[in-house]
């Protein structure tokens, strides 16, 4: 314990400054209105500042704006990022915060819904264009060949369209499996439901290499371990109906 509290006096002689956290509206792990930040990221952050002492800031900004602002050390911290290797290089990634998945969904008009893989052959997908979701389909496609992709810059749009039946009912459409459903709820349509998942991920903070050094980095993330820890993190996203990511 003696231990840890010197490590937050430490973290906090270091910030005298407040930390800026960057976000983008992603719910249901984080709320942008009237540039007023909420969630259970927002939530957890606070807290681990609070335990630091650690006076912190949150903002938000195109995600493109945030990711190249990270990199260049402009921005000091974001969330939600998912941990991929083309930004390791740049980017510290804390201990995994939110436990989700990637999966498929079906119009509700399909007459047979695919419920596996194997059924995937001849299939088309709709997926966010340049997106782990992306990716992640691509690789799917080495191993189903015959599985066709449908990319898209708008995936708001698409994914509105595709709730309207503009695609087919044979179509399906690729994405994680919270974030489209919460966008459903949002925008008040039932008729696009969740067949199965493909691959379990988990969301954490990111910083930024250049902007924050590595011992303050592990200082933070040594914060969010202990309330993991300790179950802060599961109740905090059991609190929004969303599990957070094992110890």
């Amino acid at each position: 314990m003696k231990i840890f509290i010197t490590l937050c006096l430490l973290f906090t002689s270091i910030y005298a400054n407040a930390m800026s956290f960057y976000t983008v509206n992603l719910p249901p792990f984080s709320l942008v209105s009237d540039q007023q930040i909420s969630g259970p990221f927002k939530d957890v952050a606070s807290e681990a500042c609070r335990i630091a002492g650690l006076k912190c800031e949150f903002k938000s900004a195109p995600w493109k704006r945030i990711m190249s602002g990270i990199k260049d050390g402009h921005y000091e911290a974001c969330f939600v990022v998912g941990k991929n290797k083309s930004r390791s290089d740049w980017m510290y990634f804390t201990t995994e915060i939110a436990e989700t998945e990637y999966g498929f969904f079906y119009h509700t008009n399909s007459k047979r819904p695919v419920e596996s893989k194997s059924a995937l052959s001849g299939k088309t997908v709709i997926v966010h264009d340049k997106s782990n979701t992306h990716k992640q389909l691509l690789k799917l496609q080495q191993k189903i060949p015959s599985l066709k992709i449908s990319v898209h810059n708008d995936i708001n749009t698409a994914i509105k369209m595709f709730a309207k039946g503009r695609f087919g009912d044979s179509t399906l459409l690729y994405g994680n499996r919270d974030i489209i459903q919460a966008m459903y709820k949002e925008i008040g349509l039932d008729n696009v439901k969740y067949t199965f998942k493909d691959k379990p991920i988990t969301y954490r903070f990111g910083l930024s290499k250049k902007s924050v050094k590595l011992n303050e980095f592990n200082r933070f993330d040594m914060v969010l371990r202990k309330m993991k820890a300790s179950g802060q993190i599961k109740k905090i996203f059991a609190s929004y109906e969303l599990r957070a990511a094992k110890n």
